[in-house]
């Protein structure tokens, strides 16, 4: 209510500063009693229409985590609905991200190529062993094809090692709770981009009072 009746009070007063309105009784009665009504139309507005609270009640709440999709990223399902008590590690929805899905096949066919590349090495390097133990190649040419099982055992390693950090952030497109608690809201539809989910920690609880002016 101050914000508006100290302008109200400030405005008074420079009108009969500056003498726009004269400096009578009855103007002083029309200011005195137009800041009462206003008052009491502030005070009656806020009481019972305003969602502020004023006659000193409490409202118990709780921490809570505000669960969103990543840029670049949709709902693809929710398994969750509103109030609905959780446990953590309880699977609440689930991301579709077409890109990470296209990376993966593309790393899945680098680590099958790679496989095959270094079956062949080994294949090629039992056959120059068998052939340098009948002295029909030289030792220069067996240590090329270890050399090259070895080059090609470690590019396996390098995209399997791709491949599975892939998975990872597939992993990651199922959201999980992060403790036990309660859906409190629902912002989020499949197929949305952008929203939220919000997950009330029912175990912490504080108290907030509303204190009027």
């Amino acid at each position: 209510m101050k914000e508006i009746m100290i302008p109200y009070i400030l405005i008074c007063w420079l009108l009969i500063k500056f003498k726009v309105v004269a400096a009578t009784v009855k103007n002083y009665v029309i200011m005195v009693g137009g800041g009462i009504f206003l008052a009491f139309v502030l005070f009656t507005a806020h009481r019972y229409f305003s969602p502020a609270d004023l006659t000193l009640s409490s409202m118990v709440m709780a921490p809570r985590a505000v669960l969103s999709p990543a840029i670049g990223q949709e709902i693809d399902s929710i398994l969750v609905t509103h109030n609905q008590q959780v446990r953590k590690g309880e699977l609440l929805y689930t991301l579709v991200d077409d890109n990470l899905r296209a990376q993966e096949m593309a790393a899945i066919e680098a680590v099958n190529a790679a496989r095959i590349e270094l079956a062949q090495a080994e294949r090629d390097l039992d056959r120059k062993k068998a052939l340098s133990k009948k002295k029909l190649i030289s030792v220069s040419d067996t240590e090329i094809a270890v050399d090259t099982v070895e080059v090609a055992a470690a590019v396996l390693q390098a995209e399997e090692a791709k491949l599975e950090s892939i998975r990872f952030d597939l992993g990651r497109l199922k959201i999980y709770s992060p403790f036990d608690g309660q859906v409190s809201h629902i912002y989020v539809g499949e197929g949305s981009r952008v929203g939220a989910l919000h997950l009330w920690d029912t175990s912490k609880k504080f108290l907030v009072m509303r204190i009027p002016d």
